[in-house]
């Protein structure tokens, strides 16, 4: 084994957009820092049908320990042409040391969620990202100058691309 590489555990899961999870795997892999690695190669064709292909996911996961280093939901047509429904986002915020902490959950898959606050500029840790009704999200930002937690609340605006196509 390669004296850099760095073992790591990839769950992947094949996954209807209300969350059922349809099959699952996990797999050891061995990868180096920063590097390219072909982690598995999977073939859905058989199990999914045209009318299947835009009701489900495939959604993978790279851990280290008890670390999620990264995730990927990767759809099987072209994002316009998902089932997608309602997601139903709830966001629950809360302060902690000067950082807004804002814990995402969905019933259903939400691609693209984008947060922003009305009338204030901020840099959230993370922006424009999928939530699994499998894996609800954490994202955090600097509360803005002057502003209590109730007015970060009543401010706070989050979209999916459901809601691009709802409007």
């Amino acid at each position: 084994a390669d004296a850099c590489a760095s073992y790591r555990l990839l769950y992947e899961r094949l996954e209807a957009l209300d969350g059922t999870v349809l099959d699952s795997g996990r797999q050891d892999v061995a990868a180096a820092p920063l590097a390219d690695t072909l982690a598995a190669e999977l073939d859905f064709s058989a199990l999914l049908d045209e009318a299947q292909r835009r009701r489900t996911v495939f959604v993978c996961e790279l851990w280290q320990g008890e670390a999620r280093l990264s995730g990927c939901v990767n759809a099987f047509v072209p994002n316009k042409h998902l089932e997608l429904s309602d997601p139903g986002i709830r966001a629950k915020v809360s302060e902690k040391d000067g950082m807004l902490v804002i814990a995402l959950s969905v019933k259903s898959l939400a691609r693209f969620v984008e947060l922003e606050f009305e009338d204030a500029d901020a840099i959230f840790s993370d922006n424009y990202f999928d939530i699994s009704p499998n894996q609800p999200a954490s994202v955090s930002t600097p509360l803005p100058a002057g502003w209590d937690l109730k007015r970060a609340r009543q401010a706070l605006r989050v979209r999916s691309l459901y809601d691009s196509f709802a409007d």
